[in-house]
């Protein structure tokens, strides 16, 4: 069977998906593992290779005029470059001068919830899976931040879950990417407006 041949930029989302499940298995880990100092360098670096990806993947949609290409850009700063680039820092800071800043990153996180948090009502028309995939961005953004303010290792926890379960949702996404045929499940508006016609 050939395969369609197309021109010009074709649409990223598998991609997307992909970096973003393992985005999201990399919090989970972080959350409830104590990793080697090596596995955390390793770690780091994975994220910035990947958030230059994502970085990538995000221009391609711009490019295309896909005003979800802003979101792919606030992801390939909070959970790649800047994730990345702070993981770095902690490795190596028993022998530099600059020492990693935790609540930074935090605050970083806390902002990126609250934009996200401020969108969700206007994602109505995903499927559900792909919005419960977000608000877990958001619970595990905060709780993750509000982990590094409070120590309450409680809400690590919750961030890692949270995490696992938009990584394996990622998964399904890019999935459904390769293979038309796999169900998405009801819109949003479908289950939460189930009086007013859908558009």
């Amino acid at each position: 069977m050939m395969e369609k041949e197309y021109e010009g930029l074709t649409n990223p989302g598998m991609i997307l998906a992909f970096v973003s499940s393992v985005f999201g298995f990399l919090s989970f880990a972080d959350a409830f593992f104590e990793l080697p100092i090596d596995s955390v360098f390793a770690m780091g670096l994975i994220r910035l290779f990947l958030g230059f990806i994502f970085f990538l993947a995000a221009m391609v949609n711009l490019l295309k005029g896909r005003a979800a290409g802003n979101l792919n850009l606030i992801f390939s700063v909070c959970f790649g470059l800047f994730s990345g680039s702070s993981i770095l820092v902690k490795t190596f800071q028993n022998s530099m001068v600059v020492l990693e800043q935790p609540p930074i990153y935090a605050l970083l996180q806390i902002v990126c919830a609250l934009y996200l948090a401020a969108i969700l009502p206007v994602m109505k028309k995903l499927p559900m899976y792909q919005w419960i995939c977000f608000a877990c961005v958001v619970i595990g953004l905060l709780c993750g931040a509000s982990c590094e303010f409070t120590g309450w290792m409680i809400l690590k926890r919750i961030s890692g879950i949270c995490f696992l379960i938009f990584g394996c949702l990622n998964i399904y996404t890019g999935l459904s990417w390769t293979i038309e045929e796999l169900p998405q499940g009801p819109l949003m508006e479908q289950v939460f407006f189930k009086n007013k016609p859908v558009q």
